[in-house]
């Protein structure tokens, strides 16, 4: 392993046996211009030819052989005598490794640890970047070879009580953890088996499904499951997959399968270079689900030390009282959804060691990333139909981590509920557009958008008989509806549809009904019109400018164009767009009648500046989500597009030749104007 261009002359060579956590090697090191260490593993074609006294070390840079060195010992006894004692000494020490239940026998690990001590002096944010990836590694096979027992111990007897006994990964991970063979080599068997990344993918969303309380009906069962995804969770750090510890890995929800991103250590937001081998100590021992959604190559998670910070703001609040309204605000986002939250939207909140809270919107799950001082995040999440709260906090209980979960939970289902629910969010946030600089490299500052909810204080106490009393909790709690599949004979085109995009799968001849109140709808207007978050804190006034645009950004057109077609154009909204990947070219999904026909109605909105064109490639996305749309003789697709800039006239040919509606920039003005008139 070469730091710098191979050398042109070996001054010295020494050999030490090497016994790492991954395996045993005889480290061969040259002396010369910049130092150089070669690992040669027991079982290596190189460490059997050195019984024979020679060794040869070829030299390649960019893929062409710079120099050959060779060093024969064949002719020296007394050096091959000593070579020989070094060599045994070497498969000494591997049996005996092999023997300890602490050790993981890996030889890519093994070569990539051989380096040792002695380069760290040149080492850079990649370097550690990966010490720090060999150190977790180390660190978590105890906890792996645990699992692994649990798994070969009781998944014959408990699988067979739970809904995954079909699954077909889980019965090849049962029978490797209950097989012959040695610990070490079940454990490559298990993540072999765990390289399929599609089936991975699978098996965590299904087990994570059934373990969650709610659903899991098999309790023996979850010592098991637990086991799995463990094991699930551990191809993070596989080194064919992870790069050895250069890439992240990522579970995307959207197309069921894993991916990863390469890391930008160079970027991160550290002050030595040595932090950067705590990327993968601090971060959690899970998978990131929809990862690349709300997170970037150059993010580093928290320390345990800033996360303590809470030491110095200890919550106190009525644990109770706090999940009885989290579960209400929950509950009310649900029925009244209106809108969609802005993709890492950025609220200015100061909690704990954290000045404010990145939110993503995927599906019913919401992720908040929030950000301390120096940028370092924490993430959780809350699953928004199933009230599933992921809130991985280090606070000890008896320091107050109870209530620091209860708080942050309060807080996230406030900010859920003012985003889907709140008719005017300008009243509720001061948004405010902002250069995010970026960090030591990064190629250039990007725009965001800053909601700014200007909470006082956020953990001195929450006013939860404001919020009941303002909201009516307690008495509109009786006439929830939880969402629920409901037996259909007739099942709408645009109810899968709808179904399809909120990543529900339905049993044949079922429909899903989402969360509603029942009865009361006109009255519904009145808690649109109120604030969570201005109820539960004390907060100060927004200051919005009276004269700012109401389509000032993406997030506020659609909005203003959902409320155009459904206040004033004859629509029925059924349903907004996630922001992401995945969204197939659909903001807005509505229906209008047209004669005795009910049409579904696919609504692309594109936010441009004037000079920025709606070229054909922008109408085919809209035609192929037309074309997927489920339809037919009942319910005809047709399609739009909406703009504040103009459409080129391939692309107004190609809308005609399809049927597709299109309103530029001036048609959008004129029918604004018409309706302002009318109103007034």
């Amino acid at each position: 392993m070469f730091p710098r261009p191979p050398p042109h002359k070996i001054e010295r060579l020494d050999f030490l046996v090497w016994g790492s956590p991954f395996g045993a090697c005889l480290r061969v090191m040259m002396q010369q211009r910049g130092g150089a260490t070669v690992a040669v593993l027991p079982s290596d074609g190189a460490f059997e030819a050195l019984r024979g006294g020679r060794m040869l070390v070829a030299c390649f840079r960019l893929g062409r052989l710079e120099e050959a060195l060779e060093a024969n010992y064949s002719a020296q006894l007394d050096v091959l005598a000593a070579l020989t004692g070094l060599l045994d000494m070497t498969v000494e020490t591997e049996a005996e490794l092999a023997a300890d239940p602490r050790c993981l026998l890996d030889p890519t690990l093994v070569r990539l640890n051989s380096v040792g001590k002695m380069f760290t002096s040149a080492y850079g944010r990649l370097e550690w970047l990966q010490q720090g990836w060999l150190q977790k590694c180390r660190n978590r096979y105890p906890f792996l070879a645990k699992s692994m027992g649990e798994l070969a111990a009781s998944a014959a007897a408990a699988l067979p009580t739970t809904p995954l006994a079909d699954i077909p990964l889980i019965g090849q991970l049962a029978k490797v953890a209950a097989g012959n063979g040695s610990l070490v080599e079940r454990y490559h068997s298990v993540m072999a088996i765990l390289r399929d990344c599609e089936a991975t993918c699978e098996t965590i969303e299904r087990v994570g499904g059934v373990y969650a309380p709610a659903e899991t009906k098999a309790r023996e069962a979850l010592p098991v499951l637990s086991a799995i995804l463990e094991l699930c969770y551990e191809i993070e750090l596989d080194p064919l997959i992870s790069d050895a510890g250069r890439r992240q890995m990522y579970l995307d929800s959207r197309r069921h399968s894993m991916d990863t991103w390469t890391l930008q250590p160079d970027e991160f937001a550290i002050t030595a270079d040595k932090e950067a081998q705590e990327y993968w100590n601090c971060k959690l021992p899970t998978l990131l689900f929809d990862g690349h959604l709300y997170l970037d190559p150059w993010d580093m998670p928290i320390s345990v030390e800033e996360c303590m910070a809470w030491d110095r703001d200890k919550p106190s609040i009525d644990i109770r009282q706090a999940h009885e309204a989290s579960s209400h605000l929950l509950d009310e986002a649900i029925a009244l959804r209106r809108w969609t939250i802005p993709q890492r939207a950025f609220v200015e909140v100061r909690v704990g060691p954290f000045i404010g809270v990145e939110l993503t919107e995927v599906h019913d799950e919401v992720y908040f990333v929030w950000r301390a001082a120096s940028h370092p995040y924490w993430s959780t999440s809350v699953g928004i139909k199933t009230q599933t709260f992921v809130s991985p906090w280090m606070l000890p209980k008896e320091q107050g981590g109870e209530e620091v979960a209860a708080v942050l939970e309060t807080l996230m289902a406030a900010l859920v509920r003012d985003f889907w629910v709140a008719e005017e969010r300008r009243k509720i946030f001061d948004v405010k557009q902002r250069q995010r600089v970026g960090l030591k490299g990064a190629s250039k500052a990007e725009r965001h958008f800053v909601y700014l909810p200007r909470i006082r204080y956020i953990s001195s106490g929450l006013r939860f008989d404001r919020l009941n009393e303002k909201l009516e909790h307690a008495g509109r709690a009786r006439h929830f509806v939880r969402p629920f599949l409901r037996k259909a004979d007739n099942l709408l085109p645009l109810q899968v549809a709808i179904s399809r995009r909120e990543n529900i799968r339905l049993p044949e001849g079922f429909t899903y009904v989402r969360g509603h109140y029942r009865g009361g709808a006109e009255s519904q207007a009145i808690y649109r019109s109120r604030s969570a978050i201005a109820l539960l804190y004390d907060v100060f006034k927004p200051q919005v400018p009276a004269d700012e645009p109401l389509a000032s950004n993406w997030f506020a057109f659609e909005r203003a164009i959902a409320v155009l077609l459904e206040d004033h154009l004859g629509f029925t909204v059924r349903h907004k767009a996630v922001r992401g990947k995945g969204d197939a070219g659909i903001d807005i999904l509505a229906e209008k009648t047209a004669g005795q026909v009910m049409e579904i109605w696919v609504v692309q909105c594109k936010f441009y500046a004037p000079k920025n064109e709606i070229s054909p490639s922008i109408v085919r996305e809209l035609i192929g989500s037309m074309v997927d749309m489920p339809g037919g003789s009942t319910q005809p697709v047709r399609g739009m597009i909406v703009t504040t800039s103009y459409f080129t006239p391939d692309a107004l040919r190609l809308a005609v030749k399809h049927g597709i509606q299109t309103v530029d920039g001036e048609d959008l003005n004129a029918i604004c104007s018409a309706v302002n008139r009318k109103v007034n």
